[in-house]
């Protein structure tokens, strides 16, 4: 009898262990595909605002304002950012810049940013941007008040080509 009862005590800690192995396996599998899910979706949407902002850099108009920005020609920076929030306003632009091929801010939605130059690593994750193509850039940690820290903008950074096809901006 003591056998027997030692035998149905292993038999049940190895159903409970395989049991624990299963369901532990089942979440994993369901936490990998939901995972796999939120990466689609967020590469998707990444994707969508960089098709947006090239349909944005080549639309006529905002191209010529910029491209006369970019040629220290005479034009009205705060219209340009103003066209530029107004035709993206639907997919939730709240901000915008205009940067020449050095860093130099040229343009922007803050009024205090305009002629200062970009931080080195920003300018390094829109560096593929000038060399053309549209790159999503993460948003950056922003020392906060007191110690505390506020997470900034997400930017999509395309190129603005010139008639000649030459980048002039971002």
């Amino acid at each position: 009898v003591l056998l027997l009862l030692l035998a149905l005590l292993g038999v049940g800690v190895w159903a409970y262990r395989g049991v624990a192995d299963s369901l532990r396996e089942i979440r994993a599998t369901g936490m990998q595909t939901l995972l796999n899910t939120q990466v689609g979706t967020l590469e998707q949407w990444v994707a969508e605002r960089r098709h947006e902002a090239e349909q944005l850099a080549a639309e006529p108009a905002l191209n010529t304002g910029i491209v006369r920005l970019a040629a220290g020609l005479e034009v009205d920076r705060s219209r340009i950012i103003d066209a530029i929030l107004q035709k993206s306003a639907a997919i939730g632009v709240t901000a915008a810049l205009v940067i020449g091929p050095r860093g130099r801010i040229l343009a922007a939605s803050d009024l205090q940013r305009e002629g200062r130059e970009v931080t080195p690593d920003f300018f390094a994750h829109m560096a593929s941007a000038l060399k053309g193509h549209s790159v999503f850039v993460r948003p950056f940690a922003n020392p906060g008040v007191a110690g505390t820290r506020e997470i900034g903008r997400a930017w999509v950074a395309t190129p603005v080509r010139a008639g000649d096809g030459r980048i002039v901006a971002v």
